[in-house]
């Protein structure tokens, strides 16, 4: 007969009976622990047996498939008549599902120990009442229930407890992740603290949907334990196969998934299935998809029967052998023992055999089963421990809040649902009491159980059918072998087999690549130094001024922005990497488009202006506009920064050859657009600036300059973006040489046609220098030669030292001497004073 569990009970010490056990459990084996003590005071009633009658009664409703059991008889979806009996407790495992019976067993056990110790929550009596989230009994329940419920659990069971039951001050639940959502949700809004030991989905950890579920069961992150065990292994590659219709399985694929790509381990194949899909034909397509990505490594993440499903039809196909490994956080369970060995388990750790508590909870769940059980340890911490620990911690945060409620009826208060607001998760944590699963228990700061994760093999030589390897750092970073653990994989090897073909050689600037992207950045620092020095050493020349030094000087600081874009590249590949790359090009942008498009406007508005202007104030308002917009655009920056999330994914550019890709998963309206909508049109702005601002005169116009520069940025997103999608490994170069290109043409645009004007200026003016010298010494020989020649007399002049020349021949005066008689020289006075007037002239001024 097939059942829904999956655990080995010894009955008798006789008879194994073997279940399928396909709930979302994680299970581990034991490892050598210290023992703790518990106390074994006498009970509550030995020590109240005078004040009957005296004790507040407080209620935990258990919830589970109690639709399994044909005799069960449901009020709505309390359960009225269920029973544990020596009879139930010998056929349990051939006709009803054991996982919901024996699970039931271990919390009356945990409640039984509160009850009969008197030191804790004193005064007090804990009962219980059980509500099926599967409605009632019906033939094929064993074999077809699969957590599909949850309508019934939500909108009958979980309303029920809370309006119909107001005894009823906390939840236990044993069931489905599918069914457990809704309740969770229901149960957490009316305040009502409800602890799971089965349901596992990543998605229960959200602790704004529910912020009153927490569980004694490990869950999100151990997708990064697994990436830390398969580093530990050097596997860079590894193929996911989900069950599609299980919360469990897809949620705990979508953690495994991230994990693997923040870990930079490639994923070759993330294949989704329905369980009720697996036919002959989906299993040969996904055994092509395997053989052809040559997958080595296996994740399984999904109820129990579909994994051992997938995995049997898969070996088929010829891909269990022993250069594969197949892991998973549950368990397989096959006919064929042989055929799963090998197989990876990671699930949480299994209970101390050795401590007290765990000796006082056997002998209770014996006594309550009314069974000769000799239970193994991989049972227990496979399905019992959890709801054991569950219903424990759940009893001691309701006696660590009466400590901290003043007042002398806060039982009472506690048994009217009058403390509710005060049972979130946050009560449950830092207990310090010991639990079956961990001395001490605690949970984080998700609502998971705080315990790292175990590694197991299968192994059928073994009694139980695993060995422990070892365990996860607490931290989940870090693989710690047990010295009695050992690694045994298929085929018998202990060596971890390679995660595929030859190593792939992975995409690496080469050396001269390096040098290349060092030489395009260092060029464009000392051309952006240059040009900005060569802007503050001519500030005050008109040509300068002219084009608004201040302005000038930002978009200089986002030319060496977008050359330490360049730069970038050098650093090795990390989802820092994918930040600083958008980062970068998005400030080079604002920087470079924002100045221009600022000044231009400074420019035409005082140009249309019809009424005198205060150019400081003006001048002050348009440079706080310039500076808005860049902080606005950083205000973007930061907030993609903190909500949106890169994947540094390893791609196959070649059958050989692989390289890191930039991602950013689930694009929708996000962040990201927002930022590339507001740069987008901060660059398109250009073009309604350059109509209003057509009419501006040179040298004020700039309507070259933005004309050219609009094109180089337009160019310049359009090539970044294209060469972000195309993956080739010179794509790196393309996008530095992209980048220097443009960022160099737009400095030269603003700069060299300005540095040509002053540079033939300076020109002019020394070519003018040298004619005034070469007139002034014509002026002189003309003004002396004739005195001596022609009358005689020497003139004061030549009675000078020639090397003096004329003593004022470098002041002003000289030169207006000079020019005075260049224009004798043409006037009437040559006319009227003969060829001696000017000169005579010229000696007179002098």
């Amino acid at each position: 007969m097939l059942h829904r569990t999956g655990f080995f009970l010894l009955i008798n010490q006789k008879r194994v009976v073997k279940d399928f056990h396909t709930k979302n459990k994680k299970t581990g084996i034991a490892c050598s622990r210290p023992s703790t003590a518990v106390r074994n005071d006498p009970s509550k009633a030995q020590k109240a047996s005078s004040m009957a009658g005296r004790l507040i009664n407080i209620t935990l409703a258990l919830v589970g498939n109690y639709c399994d059991f044909d005799y069960v008889q449901v009020n709505g979806s309390l359960v009225t008549n269920f029973k544990v009996s020596a009879e139930q407790s010998a056929i349990v495992s051939e006709l009803y599902s054991t996982w919901t019976y024996f699970s039931d067993v271990a919390i009356q056990a945990a409640v039984g120990i509160v009850n009969d110790d008197p030191s804790i929550l004193p005064g007090i009596h804990v009962t219980l009442k059980r509500f099926t989230d599967c409605g009632g009994w019906y033939p094929s329940v064993l074999d077809t229930y699969s957590g599909t419920s949850g309508g019934f659990a939500t909108a009958i069971m979980a309303n029920e407890i809370v309006e119909e039951h107001p005894d009823v001050v906390g939840v236990i639940g044993n069931q489905y992740s599918t069914t457990t959502i809704g309740p969770a949700e229901v149960l957490s809004l009316a305040q009502i603290p409800y602890c799971s030991g089965s349901a596992g989905t990543p998605r229960l950890s959200n602790r704004a949907n529910y912020p009153y579920f927490w569980r004694t069961m490990t869950s999100l992150g151990a997708g990064e334990q697994m990436a830390a065990l398969l580093k530990t292994w050097n596997v860079g590659r590894v193929a996911i196969i989900y069950q599609r219709d299980d919360n469990f399985g897809s949620e705990s694929a979508k953690d495994i998934l991230g994990s693997m790509r923040q870990n930079q381990i490639g994923v070759l194949e993330n294949i989704g299935v329905k369980k009720s899909g697996l036919d002959n034909a989906t299993i040969d397509y996904m055994s092509t998809l395997l053989h052809r990505v040559d997958a080595r490594y296996f994740i399984l993440s999904g109820q129990e029967d579909f994994q051992s499903t997938v995995y049997e039809t898969l070996a088929e196909h010829g891909l269990v052998a022993p250069k594969y490994v197949w892991m998973s956080l549950l368990p397989i369970n096959l006919k064929n023992r042989t055929l799963q060995q090998g197989f990876v388990l990671m699930q949480q750790r299994i209970p101390d055999s050795t401590t007290f508590l765990y000796r006082e909870f056997l002998r209770r769940y014996t006594d309550i089963s009314q069974m000769n059980v000799t239970m193994n340890e991989f049972d227990l911490g496979s399905y019992i421990a959890p709801l054991f620990d569950c219903t424990s911690m759940m009893l001691r945060g309701f006696e660590k809040l009466l400590k901290g409620s003043p007042g002398n009826d806060r039982a009472r208060k506690l048994a009217s649902r009058k403390l509710q607001s005060q049972m979130s998760f946050e009560l449950f944590k830092g207990l310090g009491s010991d639990g079956l699963t961990e001395q001490p228990i605690d949970i984080n700061s998700y609502g998971d159980l705080a315990a790292p994760l175990e590694v197991l093999f299968f192994n059928e030589s073994r009694a139980l059918g695993l060995i422990t390897a070892g365990q996860m750092s607490v931290d989940g970073k870090y693989f710690s072998p047990y010295p009695s653990g050992q690694l045994l994989f298929f085929g018998g090897s202990s060596i971890p087999p390679p995660d595929g073909a030859p190593p792939i050689s992975h995409h690496r600037l080469t050396s001269q690549a390096k040098a290349f992207v060092c030489s395009l950045f260092i060029s464009g620092v000392i051309v952006c130094f240059l040009s900005a020095a060569f802007i503050a050493s001519f500030r005050k020349h008109f040509e300068i001024k002219s084009m608004e030094v201040h302005y000038a000087l930002i978009i200089h600081v986002g030319a060496f922005i977008g050359y330490s874009c360049i730069a970038v590249e050098l650093l090795p590949d990390s989802i820092t990497k994918c930040h600083l790359r958008t980062w970068l090009f998005i400030l080079y942008l604002a920087t470079t488009a924002s100045p221009m498009l600022v000044k231009n406007l400074y420019v035409w508005y005082i140009f249309i202006a019809t009424e005198e202007l205060d150019i400081r104030r003006l001048s002050f308002k348009f440079h706080s506009l310039n500076i808005a917009i860049i902080a606005f655009d950083v205000l973007l920056l930061v907030l993609w920064s903190l909500t949106t999330r890169f994947q540094n994914e390893l791609v196959h550019i070649s059958p050989s050859r692989t390289m890191y890709s930039c991602i950013i998963p689930d694009q929708s309206f996000s962040p990201s657009v927002v930022l590339g909508a507001f740069n987008a049109i901060l660059v398109l702005s250009f073009i309604p600036v350059l109509c209003v601002t057509r009419h501006v005169r040179p040298p004020w116009s700039d309507s070259t300059t933005m004309t050219l520069s609009f094109m180089l940025l337009s160019f310049l997103w359009t090539v970044v973006s294209a060469l972000q999608l195309a993956l080739e490994e010179i794509n790196d170069l393309r996008r530095c040489l992209c980048i220097w290109m443009i960022v160099t043409g737009i400095i030269a645009i603003i700069t060299v046609p300005r540095a040509y004007n002053v540079w033939h200026e300076r020109k002019s003016r020394i070519a003018a220098h040298v004619l005034l010298h070469q007139t002034m010494d014509k002026v002189i020989a003309s003004v002396t030669t004739p005195w001596k020649e022609k009358s005689g007399v020497q003139s004061p002049l030549m009675g000078r030292k020639t090397s003096q020349g004329c003593p004022l021949k470098r002041s002003n005066l000289c030169i207006i001497l000079s020019f005075s008689y260049l224009e004798c020289t043409v006037s009437e006075s040559k006319k009227r004073f003969g060829d001696h007037g000017c000169s005579v002239w010229f000696l007179f001024i002098y």
